[in-house]
C-alpha cells in the first residue's frame, strides 16, 4: 500500500467569483481541524497590486507559507500554527466589537 497513513484526502467547498477582472476562489477545508478558509486569487498582476473586494476580510497573507500547502493541510494531525491562532483571535474580536458597537 502506497498511501500515507498520516495524511488524508482533502475535502473542500469552493466558492468562486470574479471581481475587478480577477478570479477568486474561497476554499473551506471541511475535513481539516478548525476548517481553515483560504482565498486564492488568479491574476496577471503582482500580489501587491491586487485590491481585495471590500466584503473580504483578510486575516493574514499566507502565500508561500509551507503551513498552508495542500500537502501540509492533508496531515491528519494538522493544527493551525500558534501565530495564526493569535491573528484569528484578534480578527474575531475586532469583528465582534465592530458588530456590537
Amino acid at each position: 500500500d502506497r498511501a500515507d497513513s498520516k495524511r488524508q484526502t482533502l475535502i473542500k467547498k469552493r466558492v468562486s467569483f470574479i471581481w475587478d477582472i480577477h478570479r477568486y476562489n474561497i476554499d473551506t477545508f471541511v475535513n481539516v481541524k478548525n476548517g481553515p478558509i483560504l482565498l486564492l486569487v488568479e491574476s496577471h498582476k503582482k500580489t501587491d497590486d491586487i485590491v481585495l473586494p471590500e466584503f473580504v476580510q483578510l486575516i493574514r497573507e499566507v502565500t508561500g507559507l509551507p503551513d498552508y500547502t495542500s500537502y501540509i493541510l492533508s496531515k491528519i494531525d494538522w493544527y493551525i500554527p500558534e501565530e495564526d491562532e493569535e491573528y484569528l483571535e484578534l480578527a474575531l474580536n475586532k469583528s465582534f466589537s465592530e458588530n456590537t458597537s
